[in-house]
């Protein structure tokens, strides 16, 4: 585990500075609060603010980035308004993460920083997961798969 700790550090180093995509789980957490030690104010947590992401998700994710002390920001999204996310197929996840990335990605270049990072880890390699596919669209990048089981 340590390795693996010691290489995310190095990635995350090398990246220079990072916009993650913060839910508050733990899978965000821990780029997010390595990111946050080793970039400083570099790094940015961002909780994506949908109609669809329940109160106590949000405060709760609001908290926990406080408690690593990792700069929170909240971005309004509303893929509601997608058509195709609308209908409710097994692809909606693939339509809320598009727009959610889209939304990230132009605040990270809006505001300098150089990658998008999410928190997919090497248990996700493997599964069904239309969202993924849309991050890796948009060049969204995924520091725990990058480093490894």
């Amino acid at each position: 585990m340590d390795d693996k700790r010691t290489r995310l550090r190095e990635l995350l180093r090398q990246m220079g500075s990072v916009a993650i995509a913060y839910s508050g789980g733990v899978d965000s957490t821990l780029p997010a609060k390595i990111a946050h030690d080793e970039l400083g104010e570099s790094a940015v947590a961002i909780t994506a603010d949908s109609p669809s992401l329940p109160r106590h998700e949000f405060q709760e994710a609001g908290a926990i980035a406080g408690a690593i002390g990792v700069r929170h920001v909240c971005l309004k999204t509303d893929e509601l308004a997608d058509p195709n996310y609308a209908v409710n197929t097994p692809q909606r996840c693939y339509f809320c993460k598009r727009h959610v990335g889209d939304v990230l990605i132009a605040y990270a270049q809006a505001n300098g920083y150089q990658f998008v990072v999410d928190g997919n880890n090497a248990d996700d390699v493997g599964d069904h997961r239309p969202g993924r596919r849309a991050a890796q669209e948009r060049g969204i990048r995924s520091p725990l798969q990058e480093v490894g089981p």
